[in-house]
């Protein structure tokens, strides 16, 4: 059982909405010696992108919210130095990268978001580190004094390790600026590993190893897409349901909605001869908790978001798509188990899902309620959405469930288990 990291976590901008004050500290202190045998304060403000509720991996709990980066940051930098801490490094969770091609310490036409809140950041921070586009870049930008300071980004993974060197005023404890350097070096694993990092890979390869082999539920038959995601199908019904189960166990959902092109293989009654311990019905747990769902790795998170009755019908109508040429696609997108509707191809495109017949809970919908729906987060907004799919960019109230769409699919079969096919016709055609 995992009990929580042994480290604290620490977010400048990261507020409790019932109070708008940060949920997290703001900064710490480091302490380094002198030379003297005294100590000078090093404080190390941190920050995550205000864009975190948007980044379909991210999970955000309902009831915090993220503040625009710069005015937390001065603020806890303001704060350090009413502390009598005078050298300062920000520790940025926003990228920035440089013009393709370049090496990483040449710093040639840097863009991003980490590039333009350095311009407003306090002349007092002395270095700003990065993270999240995974950019490869070490810099000297000048702050709002014009002074340059150094902001890099190591990339990721550990592909480089980024060394900055402060110098530090042993009188007045501040940075001397004109003697700091900054310098990304290439991670060439030349060295011995530590052999307590390899008892640790050792004990979570053989962790993984009895994992992939365990099964977590049974199917009593295959559970397929169709080609194309042109029909509604049994393995998108499910997706559905567990999206609807899984934002109900942590939440309220009314619906849930699975997207065309969410899922990348089929559950088969059939043994998958490469995968030691499956056997007929069997699922094991790579096959559905990190095998099934469209993912970076990561895992895209359940969100709950309020919407109309009549976006729910713009929801339902996005599956009919004219192109350029007037030539209509149509890709299913599967609705949990308790919604039924009707369409008719032969109505005009926005309008063929058949007026009265959207039923929830066996309810009409209504046009001017609310109702909350479940879906994978990438699709409340503009960037990350499935094309063509629109109607949830606007859903108030949005929060994040525990689960995450692999997580979803898993727990919910293991929880219905053995599972059978759901049927299609949730919608009919006319």
């Amino acid at each position: 059982m995992f009990d929580g990291a042994e480290y604290e976590y620490y977010s400048a901008n990261v507020v409790d909405r019932a109070t708008g004050e940060p949920a997290l500290e703001p900064s710490h202190v480091e302490w380094v010696d002198d030379g003297a045998g005294g100590r000078l304060p090093v404080g190390f403000v941190h920050a995550t992108t205000s864009l975190t509720s948007s980044e379909q991996m991210s999970y955000t709990p309902a009831g915090y919210d993220y503040t625009p980066e710069v005015a937390a940051i001065n603020a806890a930098t303001a704060d350090l130095r009413d502390r009598g801490v005078e050298a300062i490094v920000v520790v940025l969770h926003e990228g920035f990268s440089q013009q393709a091609g370049t090496g990483y310490n040449d710093c040639v036409a840097p863009f991003g978001p980490a590039v333009d809140v350095n311009r407003e950041i306090d002349a007092e921070v002395d270095a700003i580190v990065t993270g999240h586009w995974h950019g490869m870049v070490n810099c000297f930008l000048p702050g709002p004094d014009g002074v340059p300071r150094p902001i890099v980004q190591g990339g990721n993974h550990g592909h480089l390790i980024s060394e900055i060197g402060l110098e530090l005023d042993t009188e007045t404890g501040d940075v001397v600026r004109q003697r700091t350097t900054s310098v990304l070096h290439p991670n060439t694993q030349d060295v011995a590993p530590d052999p307590e990092a390899l008892r640790i890979a050792a004990y979570w390869r053989a962790e993984l190893a009895e994992r992939n082999a365990t099964e977590v539920a049974t199917v009593t038959g295959d559970l397929r897409r169709a080609p194309g995601d042109a029909a509604e199908s049994p393995a998108y019904n499910l997706a559905a349901d567990a999206f609807l189960w899984a934002a109900n166990r942590d939440g309220e959902a009314d619906l849930a909605v699975a997207m065309p092109g969410i899922l990348r293989a089929d559950l088969t009654h059939a043994p998958t001869a490469s995968r030691p311990g499956d056997a007929p019905g069997r699922v094991l747990f790579p096959e559905i908790a990190v095998g099934l769902v469209y993912d970076s790795g990561i895992g895209v998170g359940i969100v709950r978001g309020t919407v109309t009755g009549r976006d729910v019908l713009d929801l339902l109508e996005s599956q009919w798509q004219a192109g350029p040429n007037g030539t209509v696609t149509f890709r299913s997108m599967a609705v949990s188990g308790n919604m039924t509707y009707a369409y008719d191809t032969d109505r005009p495109v926005g309008r063929r899902v058949v007026p009265g017949s959207v039923r929830i809970d066996g309810r009409p919908l209504r046009p001017g309620s609310d109702y909350r729906v479940a879906t994978l987060a990438n699709n409340f907004f503009a960037k990350n959405a499935t094309p063509g799919f629109t109607a949830l960019f606007d859903a108030r109230d949005q929060d994040r469930s525990l689960f995450n769409g692999g997580d979803a699919l898993w727990r919910y079969a293991e929880a219905h288990s053995p599972l059978a096919p759901p049927e299609v016709g949730r919608a009919s055609a006319r």
